[in-house]
């Protein structure tokens, strides 16, 4: 039998159980808590102001408006944003989610791949503390810390960034990249290597498309 229940529609900040295959609790491990489970196709599936979040099982509280959610979770958010990872916690009232265990962030423009990521609804932007992967069709961006500005289209790329593409490659400090622009902001030490140049500088400004920037701070330019 399938599980159906919804919250009324006066609370909007309320999760709501849009399906599961079962429910159940178990006061004595997981108190205040209800265990949404999947059986045979029917998974779980939570609505929270416009994010859809389906996983295997849920453990969801209520009382707190907050889960967390395991095997094969997706998350997606309209046409603009999906995640998929092992592991996610979500806070309903800080609108706040924490996804760990092969995090794949797909957006329109570029895609992410990390160990966790956090996503703050509130402030529309997503960030990760550990080693980020950034893929789009044409280069590869890889930092130890990154935060994704989803109203800018701006990727802040921090600690040990490098951009590897057929035609250059750059290692920087800091990078700001603007995705529908494909321009980067350059911040700290930073080296751009092409095929007949390579330019220094520890303050500057790259279009990645065209390849000309500015830069500015003990730049250095060495041409063909």
């Amino acid at each position: 039998m399938t599980f159906v229940s919804s919250f009324g529609q006066e609370a909007p900040k309320i999760i709501e159980i849009i399906q599961a295959g079962g429910s159940t609790q178990d006061q004595a491990k997981f108190p205040g808590a209800n265990i949404l489970v999947k059986r045979n196709d029917v998974r779980v599936h939570l609505l929270h102001e416009g994010a859809l979040i389906k996983s295997d099982l849920t453990y969801f509280y209520p009382k707190k408006n907050f889960f967390k959610a395991k095997g094969n979770v997706l998350f997606t958010q309209g046409d603009t944003l999906k995640m998929s990872c092992d592991y996610l916690e979500y806070d309903g009232n800080l609108k706040l989610a924490i996804a760990w265990g092969e995090v794949f962030l797909e957006r329109p423009d570029m895609n992410l791949k990390t160990d966790t990521l956090y996503l703050d609804r509130v402030n529309s932007k997503a960030y990760y503390n550990t080693h980020g992967v950034i893929l789009d069709e044409k280069s590869k961006l890889t930092s130890n810390r990154g935060i994704y500005f989803m109203d800018q289209k701006k990727y802040r790329f921090i600690s040990n960034v490098r951009i590897t593409n057929p035609e250059y490659n750059v290692t920087s400090a800091q990078l700001d990249y603007f995705t529908e622009t494909n321009k980067a902001y350059l911040y700290g030490p930073t080296k751009i290597i092409g095929a007949d140049y390579d330019i220094y500088c520890e303050r500057g400004f790259y279009n990645l498309d065209a390849q000309r920037g500015n830069f500015k701070k003990n730049a250095i330019i060495n041409y063909n």
